[in-house]
Parts: C-alpha cells; sequence; structure tokens
C-alpha cells in the first residue's frame, strides 16, 4: 500500500473576511471530495483571510497512482483560480 501527505499552501484572491475565506474554502474542499474522495482540512494560517494551508493524506495500491491523483488535484485547484504559493507533500511505500 502507498499513502501520501501533502501540505499546499493557497493565496485566496477575493476573500475580505475570515467569513468570505471559509466559505471559498469550503466550496473547494466540497469540490475536492467530490471528484477525488479525498477530505481536505484546515491545517494552519487560520487567522489570514486571503491565505491557506490545506492539509491532506491518501492511500493507493499504487506509487504512480498516488502521483496520478495528487497532480491532477493540484491541477484542479489551480484551475479553480487559486495561486498555489507552495506545496509540501511525502509518498510513502508500506510493506509489512
Amino acid at each position: 500500500m502507498n499513502f501520501l501527505a501533502a501540505k499546499i499552501f493557497i493565496e485566496i484572491e477575493g476573500a475580505h473576511s475570515l467569513k468570505d475565506k471559509r466559505s471559498i474554502l469550503n466550496r473547494l474542499k466540497a469540490c475536492i471530495f467530490k471528484k477525488f474522495k479525498i477530505t481536505v482540512i484546515e491545517d494552519s494560517r487560520q487567522d489570514k483571510h486571503n491565505e491557506a494551508v490545506l492539509g491532506l493524506v491518501f492511500a493507493s495500491l499504487s506509487a504512480d497512482h498516488c502521483s496520478a491523483k495528487y497532480n491532477e488535484m493540484i491541477s484542479c485547484i489551480e484551475l479553480q483560480g487559486f495561486r498555489i504559493i507552495e506545496e509540501i507533500h511525502e509518498a510513502h511505500d508500506w510493506h509489512e
């Protein structure tokens, strides 16, 4: 089994308050869950209305599938108009 853990730092344009940010992030998280079946959390920078750090972990039987799914998810985030400031991800192969 393979799994990938990631932190994705994004810029949120159009959010003028923390309430706006929460609404925008909830739509993004719902879209990612619907398309990829991955739950995303807001990891840090919760006090900044124009930035967010998304955290996620998912598993797959194939390392190639993990990588492809992650890259597709990054593209999806960018296509929705978010600018990715930084991304940190680490893939692991777990054998018993």
